[in-house]
């Protein structure tokens, strides 16, 4: 089941957080943090549907949040 971040925190079920897969091994080669584009989309709408729109918003630096407001803008 695909995570949908809202605007508060969601509480994250052991079931989704298997489904994400998070428990890998994986050798971090300073490159990339991930083993697939598909296993960070989990992790990260996770992360985020953990901590909400609205939190994920409160911890941004002030220039990612402006270039996020311009992604968001166009």
């Amino acid at each position: 089941m695909e995570m949908i971040p809202r605007k508060e925190p969601q509480i994250i079920t052991h079931e989704q957080y298997a489904d994400a897969e998070l428990n890998k091994d994986f050798h971090f080669t300073g490159e990339d943090l991930w083993w697939s584009s598909d296993e960070a989309k989990r992790f990260l709408l996770m992360a985020i549907s953990s901590v909400g729109l609205m939190g994920l918003s409160r911890m941004l630096p002030d220039e990612s949040k402006q270039e996020f407001k311009d992604i968001l803008c166009r």
